[in-house]
């Protein structure tokens, strides 16, 4: 599949119109149950050109256990001639447990970190149906309370990508992050963002200097685990001081 480069937002692309064939199979192999974006981990080679068409593919590589659970490994490439990106996603499908499967582990948590600033963004229904429009993630758990319900949420639920893709723009923000510099991403949430609700995010350093902390948060409590970025050289951090919204 091809795609433009253009698509690019906040550093993370719109891999839905790569995955969703999968996730549709892995629903149809379920009975029809959603299937949970669990984890996730972006590794960029390269910033492509914004004129430059990019060829993406994706494939389910593992199926592995989680508990009483199954978790899909899928892995994304995209290329331009060259390398440019490539993510692994966690899908997890409830109540199929398989005792042969090895078992899931999570991404390694990152070092002790010193907090740098905080964001506070907004999620709502209207959003996550924007969202929705602009990535091609139609699922309807993000966009109707009645079929969010009925996969048991209390109610429509914000987009993964697009809860990391916002926590990766609050380190924008903060100063912390050029896009450019942008080389690796690595997520795992600990629970979804029922809508709507206002979620705060924060960033710290770690001793690695190529290396950053992201926290997401709400009142209901924290949403990303064992979250990070890392940057080129070194370079994505511009100031020290706290920036609080």
């Amino acid at each position: 599949m091809t795609v433009a480069s253009g698509q690019f937002v906040a550093g993370l692309w719109p891999a839905a119109a790569l995955w969703r064939p999968h996730v549709e199979e892995i629903e149809r192999a379920h009975g029809g149950q959603p299937v949970i974006h669990l984890a996730q981990s972006t590794r960029f080679r390269r910033v492509p050109d914004p004129e430059e068409p990019l060829t993406g593919h994706c494939a389910i590589t593992d199926v592995l256990s989680l508990g009483p659970d199954l978790v899909h490994v899928l892995e994304i490439t995209l290329s331009a001639g060259t390398p440019v990106a490539s993510s692994e996603l966690a899908l997890l499908t409830r109540g199929h447990a398989d005792p042969s499967r090895r078992a899931w582990r999570p991404p390694r948590a990152p070092a002790a970190s010193t907090p740098i600033g905080t964001v506070c963004r907004d999620f709502t229904l209207d959003g996550a149906r924007r969202y929705a429009d602009a990535s091609g993630d139609q699922n309807p758990v993000h966009q109707s309370n009645p079929a969010a319900q009925a996969a048991g949420f209390p109610g429509a639920v914000a987009h993964g990508l697009h809860v990391l893709a916002t926590a990766l723009s609050a380190a924008h923000e903060l100063g912390v992050l050029r896009y450019r510099d942008l080389t690796e991403v690595t997520a795992r949430f600990a629970r979804p963002v029922v809508l709507p609700d206002t979620v705060r995010f924060a960033v710290a350093r770690t001793p690695d200097p190529r290396r950053f902390r992201l926290f997401a948060g709400t009142n209901s409590g924290e949403i990303l685990k064992a979250a990070s970025f890392g940057v080129a050289d070194g370079r994505g951090l511009s100031h020290d001081r706290a920036i609080k919204r």
